[in-house]
C-alpha cells in the first residue's frame, strides 16, 4: 500500500542539484527528504492508532527508500508486510474490502491518504528548504 506523492523541485533547485556529482546528489536528497517526510509518517501512525488496540498497523508504518534504480532516487511512507500474518491487512484498512456472502463493501479508513493530505504540503515546503540548505552547504565545502 502506498500513496504516491511526486516531488519535483523548482528549476533553480534542479539546476543546482545537477551540478553535483551523483553520489553527492543522493546524499543531499536523503539529508533533505527523510526528515521532511517524518511528520507524514507520524501522522499516519497516529491515524492508524485510533482504530486498533494492538497498534501493529501503526508500528508497521515506516519511511523507506524506493526500490533501487539507476534513474530515480526517492523515499516513501509505507507499511511493512512482515508485521502481519496476512499481507493484505494494511491494504484492506487503507482501501476497504468486501465482506460476507452479500459482498458488502466496507469503506477503507484512509490512514495514509489522510496523513498525506494533512501533512503533505508542510512536508513539501520543509523538503524544499532543507534541499536548498543542503545544496548550499555542499557547495561551501
Amino acid at each position: 500500500m502506498s500513496v504516491t506523492v511526486v516531488i519535483t523541485g523548482d528549476k533553480k533547485l534542479n539546476r543546482a542539484l545537477k551540478k553535483l556529482p551523483s553520489a553527492e546528489q543522493k546524499k543531499v536528497f536523503k539529508a533533505a527528504a527523510r526528515p521532511a517526510v517524518k511528520p507524514v509518517m507520524q501522522q499516519a501512525r497516529q491515524n492508524a492508532q485510533r482504530d486498533k488496540k494492538t497498534g501493529t498497523l501503526a508500528k508497521s508504518i515506516k519511511v523507506r527508500a524506493i526500490p533501487r534504480s539507476r534513474v530515480r532516487i526517492g523515499i516513501r511512507v509505507t507499511t511493512s508486510s512482515e508485521s502481519f500474518t496476512g499481507n493484505y491487512y494494511a491494504s484492506f484498512q487503507e482501501y476497504g474490502w468486501k465482506s460476507g456472502k452479500g459482498n458488502t463493501k466496507i469503506a477503507g479508513r484512509n490512514h495514509m491518504k489522510d496523513a498525506a493530505s494533512v501533512k503533505g504540503p508542510a512536508a513539501l515546503k520543509d523538503y524544499s528548504q532543507r534541499m536548498k540548505k543542503a545544496i548550499q552547504d555542499t557547495f561551501k565545502k
